[in-house]
């Protein structure tokens, strides 16, 4: 099969392998959480195999990129209402519930943070109660099932491929200026952590409030840092507001090992029981590459890759079952990030190559790798 990029949003051109029916047919594979997801766009549902895998072997939607607020806010007072609105009519037509992603993350529109941080608040406040009231009116309280309050806002480092904006200097690539505006160093955003906290309970006073971090990548700079966060923004919250969801984004790495992957996700776990949240794991994709690099596997990956692929999924989801068997209801959620590899952002990030980081090719065919979520 020969393959090229074309055109935006990583999307990959290959002839089919099968007629158009016999895509998307793998067998349903059952879990015992309640919102087995998927992280897709608006523009996604226009594509007969995504449409066909999402409406077979999913019943909970992320919107990946629509409800971002550097997406969704374009200046203040306007708003880019298109892709999100199609987002949501689609999910309640197919009758799915959607964790809304995110209030906050380090990627945040300029114009939140000129001047003071009272005058942060207002706008940051006005713009994200017009998105309550729009789709309130549209669909009822309930048209959220979880809101991400925070997403990647624990995090005091990041490698060297993609940084984690965590500046306040003006002019370093890194720098955020929500936190000079929210007067606090760089490493200490518990101000605006715990203001988005309680902005997300007191606009969807309904909807599972969630925290959403790189546990899993992290977890050995982090867990101090989630266990100080939690209790101090707990500390600050008002009027019967919460946390009610730890989720731990799993970006897997080809460079981590069985072991050591089972040894965070068990990390991110306990630390949730610990804080008396439920567990969320928000973003699952797995990448062949360990790190930049210049690799390139092309369509045909060494079968020692894909073997050890295959390892770490199926020893992931065999210990998610097992911890819910012991902790029943503690897992809430588990998400994939992207249908198929043809729809995915590790194609261009943290480099322009081939990857195959879902559990279906980009003809919508199931890999080994969907089959190893049974466990």
């Amino acid at each position: 099969m020969t393959n090229s990029y074309v055109g935006p949003n990583n999307q990959w051109k290959s002839g089919p392998s099968l007629p158009q029916e016999e895509r998307a047919s793998a067998s349903v594979i059952t879990f015992p959480w309640s919102k087995n997801g998927v992280a897709v766009d608006n523009w996604q549902f226009l594509n007969d195999i995504d449409r066909r895998l999402i409406t077979r072997h999913y019943n909970h939607l992320v919107p990946e990129l629509c409800f971002k607020p550097e997406r969704l806010f374009i200046a203040e007072g306007v708003y880019n209402w298109g892709p999100a609105d199609t987002f949501m009519a689609k999910a309640v037509e197919l009758g799915m519930t959607v964790r809304l992603h995110c209030l906050y993350w380090s990627n945040m529109p300029a114009f939140f943070f000129v001047g003071t941080w009272a005058q942060a608040q207002t706008r940051i406040t006005t713009a994200w109660t017009a998105v309550r009231d729009r789709y309130l009116a549209l669909y009822g309280a309930n048209a959220f099932w979880a809101v991400e309050a925070l997403n990647e806002c624990f995090k005091q480092s990041r490698d060297a491929v993609m940084p984690f904006k965590d500046s306040a200097t003006p002019g370093n690539p890194n720098y955020n200026p929500a936190y000079t505006c929210a007067g606090q160093s760089a490493g200490e955003p518990r101000r605006f952590a715990t203001f988005f906290v309680q902005l997300a309970n007191d606009l969807w006073p309904n909807a599972t409030i969630v925290i959403n971090d790189g546990f899993m990548d992290w977890i050995t700079e982090t867990a101090q840092n989630v266990d100080q966060g939690i209790t101090y923004i707990r500390a600050n919250l008002t009027g019967g507001a919460t946390i009610d969801a730890m989720a731990s984004q799993c970006h897997m790495a080809a460079w981590q090992t069985e072991a050591e992957m089972l040894g965070a996700q068990s990390n991110w776990l306990n630390i949730s029981l610990a804080n008396s949240t439920k567990a969320i794991l928000s973003e699952i994709d797995w990448t062949l590459y360990p790190g930049a690099g210049t690799a390139d596997y092309g369509d045909y990956p060494p079968p020692a890759v894909l073997q050890a692929q295959y390892g770490r999924v199926k020893a992931q989801f065999g210990h998610l079952r097992t911890w819910d068997a012991a902790h029943p209801g503690h897992i809430i959620e588990v998400s994939r990030w992207g249908v198929t590899d043809a729809y995915s952002y590790a194609n261009d990030i943290p480099s322009r190559r081939i990857d195959q980081t879902t559990g279906f090719d980009r003809d919508g065919i199931a890999k080994q790798i969907y089959y190893a979520q049974s466990g």
